[in-house]
């Protein structure tokens, strides 16, 4: 174990042997009292159900989106009607795919997540008092 020589002041920095302020090691026992518990496991795997198969439906679509516009400009640049071309269609539904998933996700949030990470809020806040 590196000991440092003392800073101005006379003391020396806490180490594992050194007890802490008795303050910050309550905290973090409560945080990690929180954190083990089966309620903020639920949230986050309710977190987990919903963000990873969006992030990875969304960024197949893109890159989709992205592989068509490089390696088929002939099919993008079809006209539809008018002026509009499969290439602004896809624009556009990508644009929606981001509206619709930060919805989906508002939506879930709230059903799922939003009330169980406010109770273990303030239950942190009550055992931290």
């Amino acid at each position: 174990m590196r000991t440092d020589p003392p800073i101005s002041g006379g003391s020396t920095p806490a180490t594992a042997d050194t007890p802490t302020d008795p303050v910050a090691e309550s905290a973090a026992a409560v945080y990690q009292r929180i954190h083990d518990s089966a309620e903020f496991q639920g949230v986050r795997r309710h977190y987990r159900n919903f963000a990873f198969p969006a992030v990875v439906g969304v960024l197949v679509w893109y890159m989709l989106y992205v592989v068509l516009s490089v390696t088929a400009p002939g099919f993008m640049g079809v006209r539809l009607f008018g002026e509009i071309n499969v290439g602004f269609v896809f624009t556009v539904l990508q644009v929606l795919t981001t509206i619709v998933v930060s919805h989906q996700y508002s939506r879930h949030a709230a059903a799922k997540r939003d009330s169980a990470a406010l109770r273990l809020r303030w239950k942190a806040q009550e055992e931290l008092r």
